[in-house]
């Protein structure tokens, strides 16, 4: 006969989970350990899921999966998930965040810019969302400028962002900015975004 074996998880997401408001979630903890454990869920409001169960707008799976229904804003914070044996217990925190309103670009620059080189262009990019986004922009070589620092917070869901190009190190006198905007699923959530293409324009005198 085997002896017991402490419990250990198996499934151990990678950072924040995040979630649309209005939309189901669903929380893995499967676990592993002889006798099998049972799964115990914490929810941030301090209540104890103890059993496979629905109660309310949550549901505790045989399998350890907590399934959250219609999230709201409320249901941010840490869920811990316990699982125990006669060996011992094995602990999982899972940090969520319920994106209320996904990010949404409210002002951006015009569709296309004509500028001269070595001289300055400002393009100004606002957004809104719950919680309030971050923008950053993507240059041409594929470096990022980062808008957390930078931005003028305007309230609790909207940032703008000014992105000032000093010099247009190009050789041709002038070029065309092409600006294209567009929603993405990324992991966890959605995001907003404006694509920026150069193109240069032959100048004849």
């Amino acid at each position: 006969m085997l002896g017991n074996t402490a419990p250990y998880i198996l499934t151990r997401p990678r950072g924040i989970i995040r979630s649309i408001s209005g939309e189901p979630l669903f929380i893995h903890c499967l676990s592993d350990g002889s006798p099998r454990p049972r799964i115990y869920w914490t929810v941030p409001g301090g209540h104890t899921l103890t059993r496979p169960q629905v109660l309310g707008r949550y549901q505790l799976l045989e399998n350890g999966t907590l399934i959250i229904q219609d999230t709201t804003l409320h249901d941010r914070g840490n869920y811990i998930c316990r699982a125990r044996n006669d060996a011992g217990e094995a602990v999982l925190t899972v940090p969520v965040i319920v994106i209320a309103y996904p990010p949404r670009i409210t002002m951006g620059p015009p569709s296309s810019v004509r500028a001269e080189t070595g001289r300055p262009i400002q393009l100004n990019c606002a957004a809104t969302g719950i919680p309030k986004p971050e923008i950053t922009w993507e240059l041409p070589d594929h470096s990022v400028l980062s808008a957390a620092e930078k931005g003028r917070p305007m309230g609790n869901s909207k940032v703008t962002y000014v992105l000032v190009i000093l010099n247009i190190g190009w050789k041709s006198n002038k070029y065309h900015l092409k600006i294209r905007f567009y929603e993405k699923l990324l992991r966890g959530g959605l995001g907003f975004f404006c694509e920026i293409h150069l193109h240069q324009v032959k100048v004849t005198f």
